[in-house]
């Protein structure tokens, strides 16, 4: 690709973020919504599992807990908890909180600019994950998203904990201009991905780019185990 098309890809995505499709000051319940069914519907995730929120100004909206198990992802406005950055609850079920919330707010709380976090099961990235496998750039969009470097796996800690919320942090640190751009991803090992971006839009795209990538990996090395390349 050349550098002028990657100019012009980059100032596209940026209208198209801004744009009425995931604007960040309208409607996070409906957003949210929209998707979860999405990435439920595309295979991002699994039925045991998935959590995703955004920030707006000082609320933090969260998909509930049992949202996959029970809901398949069909949730309604009702079903979104709405929550100050210190994990207070002012509307919706308290006892539907995500035991993974702690991910979510320790993000909002350490990177500012971060006005989405997506946390799924993408089978492809587990794989990989699961193998301790970094997942390399092997698109153009996921140079042009989150750049050069490989996604890689935080270290593997107990779920829903402290330490597993201090270790993605340690993870997001490394890719603050990553962050600073469209957002950045980190793995948990047998378990899944983590992603913050600066909105929900963002935060799809590069779930489903790290998926693809990961997907070509395998590939890949299946192909070069083949003796095809």
């Amino acid at each position: 690709m050349s550098m002028d098309n990657q100019v012009q890809m980059g100032v596209g995505l940026d209208e198209y973020a801004k744009s009425e499709v995931y604007p960040e000051d309208s409607n996070p319940r409906e957003k949210i919504i929209e998707l979860a069914k999405l990435i439920f519907d595309r295979k991002l995730t699994d039925a045991s599992g998935g959590n995703y929120s955004c920030r707006l100004n000082d609320k933090i909206f969260m998909s509930p807990r049992y949202s996959g198990e029970v809901q398949r992802f069909r949730l309604k406005p009702d079903d979104i908890i709405t929550m100050s950055l210190g994990a207070e609850v002012l509307d919706g079920d308290p006892n539907r909180v995500t035991r993974e919330g702690s991910i979510h707010f320790s993000v909002y709380n350490r990177f500012p600019i971060v006005k989405a976090v997506v946390h799924a099961h993408p089978r492809n990235t587990i794989a990989l994950s699961s193998l301790g496998i970094d997942i390399p750039p092997n698109t153009e969009m996921f140079k042009h998203l989150i750049g050069l470097e490989p996604v890689e796996s935080c270290e593997e800690v107990g779920p829903a904990t402290d330490s597993l919320s201090e270790t993605i942090i340690e993870c997001f640190e490394r890719r603050e201009d990553s962050l600073n751009k469209y957002g950045a991803a980190v793995m948990i090992p047998n378990h899944g991905i983590t992603i913050a971006a600066r909105n929900l839009n963002y935060a799809f795209c590069i779930l489903e780019t790290v998926d693809t990538s990961a997907y070509v990996h395998i590939q890949k090395m299946l192909l070069k185990g083949a003796g095809g390349i």
